[in-house]
């Protein structure tokens, strides 16, 4: 989200490359149509877009960098160490129940 037209023609076309948006409410669409946000930033101090997931219901993995590991309060959120791929990918794979609507508010 958020890539320019030159980064997007770079990506694979198995990827969803969204635009930046102005827009509140398209920006809530895009977030809540996830199943998952994943953050995989090094360094941030406090990633507002961790917030703006959970906001619209959308669980979200995040490196523990920063200030990424205090933004994430739901059941369902996690922080992993920072360029733990593996577990990421555990995570997704083992956790179909964990990203249903109805575990994430428990």
């Amino acid at each position: 989200m958020g890539v320019k037209p030159e980064q997007k023609k770079a990506l694979p076309e198995n990827i969803i490359a969204i635009q930046r948006t102005n827009n509140q409410k398209e920006l809530a669409e895009i977030y809540t149509s996830a199943d998952v946000f994943f953050n995989p930033s090094y360094e941030d101090n406090y990633p507002t877009v961790n917030l703006e997931a959970e906001a619209c219901g959308t669980p979200v993995i995040t490196y523990d960098a920063g200030g990424s590991a205090e933004t994430i309060h739901n059941n369902s959120s996690q922080a992993v160490p920072c360029g733990d791929i593996e577990t990421v990918k555990k995570i997704i794979e083992d956790s179909e129940e964990l990203f249903s609507p109805k575990s994430f508010f428990s």
